[in-house]
């Protein structure tokens, strides 16, 4: 009785381990790799629009709200941000970035 519940535990660990490796096998080398993390589109920029800063939805041209800010007053790195123009996936995050230039 001893052999047989040893070998029915060998027998079992041996299946563990080949399931494990077979389960390495398919996560790392079969399946694709992802190159890169889905994203959102934006559906806000933040930009300038004559001298101001401005927000602009998905791709238009022109603001759908312009703010009493003058990008050349901002400091450097927040100007030349504005300047390249900020996109913004959610309204939540423009409100908090629009705090941070706007004050």
């Amino acid at each position: 009785m001893h052999t047989t519940t040893r070998n029915v535990l060998l027998t079992l660990a041996l299946a563990l381990l080949l399931s494990a490796v077979a389960l390495l096998i398919i996560f790392r080398v079969i399946l694709p790799k992802r190159t890169q993390p889905y994203t959102l589109p934006p559906a806000y920029t933040i930009g300038e629009w004559n001298g101001k800063v401005a927000v602009f939805e998905e791709d238009d041209t022109y603001p759908m709200q312009i703010f009493d800010t003058d990008v050349a007053g901002l400091p450097d790195e927040q100007r030349a941000q504005v300047e390249q123009g900020v996109p913004v996936v959610r309204a939540e995050e423009l409100y908090q970035i629009l705090e941070d230039y706007t004050g």
